[in-house]
């Protein structure tokens, strides 16, 4: 079974470097590649594993046919294998250009724009960057409350960083009253004894 595996896999890298080599090849007019072709190609390389390749392909359908959303939505995922994470927010943006229902490219958009706000605190802490105003934070944490629940969209890292930052800008200064000892109950001589203890 591994063997018929292996074999299915050497034949696809021969099919695929043998299509990539008839569209460089000197002898031939290069003439454009459907978009069609273009998106096979795409699938081919992730197949691969050839994030790069697929993204060059899916690049030029997107050419090809300014108005799909389809190779910007697989943009987005290719790049989201890679983790370039605000790549994968061009290109869900552009997908959401074309179709602003698809819940896989908000979803995209949602998940890369927190995670490039979760690298961004972090360089700002590591780097010990000035903290923004309190005022932005509150703005910011209202937003990602407004837009969906704090627990589903909001990592507990960027939580806690935002909260820290919060607290460092804000800076109390008063202090709190030192509290007072209760007044005994009482005349407070009887403790000491009196003439009339022993009648």
């Amino acid at each position: 079974m591994r063997s018929v595996d292996s074999s299915a896999r050497a034949l696809t890298v021969l099919l695929l470097l043998a299509l990539l080599a008839a569209c460089a090849s000197p002898g031939h007019p290069r003439t454009p590649r459907s978009y069609q072709r273009l998106l096979g190609e795409a699938d081919a390389a992730m197949t691969l594993g050839q994030v790069d390749l697929a993204v060059a392909a899916l690049e030029q359908a997107a050419q090809a046919d300014p108005t799909r959303k389809e190779p910007w939505l697989r943009l987005a995922r290719a790049h989201a294998l890679a983790e370039r994470h605000g790549a994968v927010a061009q290109a869900a943006e552009e997908a959401l250009r074309r179709d602003p229902d698809d819940a896989e490219a908000r979803a995209l958009l949602t998940t890369s724009s927190l995670r490039l706000a979760a690298a961004a605190l972090e360089r700002g802490r590591r780097d010990k960057w000035a903290a923004p105003a309190p005022g932005d934070l509150d703005r910011l944490v209202q937003a990602l409350r407004a837009g969906a629940p704090a627990d589903a969209l909001v990592p507990d890292a960027v939580r806690q960083e935002l909260a820290a930052l919060r607290a460092r800008a804000e800076k109390p200064t008063r202090c709190e009253p030192a509290k007072r000892a209760p007044k005994p109950a009482g005349d407070p001589f009887r403790v000491l004894g009196g003439d009339d203890d022993g009648k």
